[in-house]
């Protein structure tokens, strides 16, 4: 089985990378690691970056809160299959990764702000051989 590697950097933009960019649907915030039902955030959070990528692809995904109190703490998990365990890969704005294998696995952001409130965004980003970084709308 061969790994997907994360890494990060403060400023990348998807463009310079050749990916178009999907914005995912707005989630429910939840508190699964303290095992709280869902409280509903005031501030609105959104991951832009790729749906879809090749295996040899590096892609970017960006993290963008609104209406959120500052400061605010970030943390990007992964999980591979919809039965797998979430693993944090960044705390930064811009989560980039390239792919080491060819499994599509779910991304999911965290946003915390200053008020404790918690509100989160999940994309599915969907693995293949003949797929390159490509905006969820295109199939």
């Amino acid at each position: 089985m061969r790994a997907l590697t994360f890494f990060s950097a403060l400023v990348i933009a998807t463009a310079a990378i050749g990916c178009d960019t999907v914005t995912a649907p707005r989630e429910r915030p939840h508190d699964e690691a303290a095992g709280q039902p869902p409280s509903y955030a005031q501030f609105a959070v959104e991951i832009e970056g790729p749906a879809s990528i090749g295996p040899d692809d590096t892609c970017s995904w960006i993290a963008s809160v609104r209406g959120a109190r500052e400061p605010v703490s970030l943390a990007w998990y992964r999980r591979d299959g919809r039965e797998g365990s979430w693993l944090l890969v960044e705390t930064l704005p811009v989560c980039s990764g390239g792919m080491d294998g060819q499994s599509s696995f779910e991304l999911r952001l965290d946003v915390r702000d200053s008020a404790n409130r918690l509100a989160s965004q999940r994309i599915n980003v969907l693995i293949g051989s003949d797929t390159a970084c490509t905006d969820e709308s295109e199939g």
